[in-house]
């Protein structure tokens, strides 16, 4: 159950705005949604390990190490940035099984995210009614976590306990409608076994 890798993702962003009357037919030069000419990439590398013993009981660690680079020049007022950060993220978790169903769960986490674009110098309104205002002196983000619960069944117990019209399995969704289940939910629950520190929950 050894798994490892790595990962790099880079943006280089072109942008630019222009407003039209629609009456006139006139054009003006707006300030561009994003710093024109802004750059931004990361890469990472991760390895995770997954034990299980005894019939009953599953070990799994997960150490991921991320390094982020941005650099947006000024534009429309919003002063230029240069940033550069790195973490090593990752998790234990351990999971005993009581039944077939039912299994005592409990897991330590450190979590990492950098500032991007969007955060740094970004002005204006944003998809979802929101309004972005940007901040240059954002610094990274971290989260320690600990977590215990009991992990509970699956289809075949919403069938017994007479929830299956009230409950459904999705699988996987596509990412234009996560905003939609994100914002219908009233309670956010991540039984991931696997990730150190999963985009579902940045999201």
């Amino acid at each position: 159950y050894l798994g490892w890798g790595g990962e790099y993702y880079e943006d280089d962003v072109d942008s630019s705005r222009i407003r039209r009357n629609i009456d006139s037919g006139a054009t003006s030069v707006r300030a561009p949604r994003f710093p024109d000419g802004s750059t931004q990439n990361q890469w990472g590398l991760f390895l995770t390990d997954d034990w299980r013993f005894g019939g009953r009981h599953d070990l799994n660690v997960g150490v991921r190490y991320s390094h982020f680079e941005a650099s947006l020049p000024a534009s429309g007022g919003i002063a230029g940035v240069d940033t550069d950060a790195d973490d090593v993220t990752g998790n234990l978790s351990y999971a005993f099984a009581l039944t077939d169903t039912v299994r005592l769960v409990t897991n330590l986490g450190r979590g990492f995210r950098a500032p991007n674009v969007f955060d740094l110098g970004t002005f204006g309104s944003r998809p979802g009614n929101r309004f972005n205002i940007p901040n240059p002196e954002l610094e990274p983000e971290t989260v320690n976590s600990i977590d215990l619960g009991i992990q509970v069944g699956g289809e075949r117990l919403a069938g017994e306990l007479g929830l299956a019209s009230h409950v459904r399995f999705l699988g996987l969704v596509d990412n234009s409608d996560l905003p939609r289940y994100y914002a219908a939910a009233d309670l956010f629950v991540l039984p991931s076994r696997l990730e150190s520190w999963g985009t579902v929950m940045l999201e």
